[in-house]
């Protein structure tokens, strides 16, 4: 997570970066209350995979919205403004 945190807050231009890094932290809690909660239902009400092709189709979707954004966040290592 740090590395993430760490691309969180080199984004940010002209915002405090603790406000990005809170809204990293935010969505991260967010994702691990419903998450499995989300995974159990669809595990006991649809079927035993279900919860992995789930998973996988958001790791798609978020995939095409990365490759669709090139040059958003910049390179590892390499923060401007420093």
């Amino acid at each position: 997570m740090a590395s993430t945190d760490g691309s969180f807050a080199e984004s940010a231009h002209e915002a405090p970066a603790v406000a990005f890094l809170g809204v990293s932290q935010s969505l991260s809690a967010l994702g691990r209350v419903p998450g499995p909660v989300g995974g159990g239902i669809v595990f006991a009400r649809i079927w035993i995979g279900a919860p992995y092709l789930a998973g996988a189709l958001l790791a798609m979707i978020a995939a095409a919205l990365l490759a669709a954004a090139p040059g958003q966040l910049p390179p590892p290592g390499i923060v401007e403004g420093r």
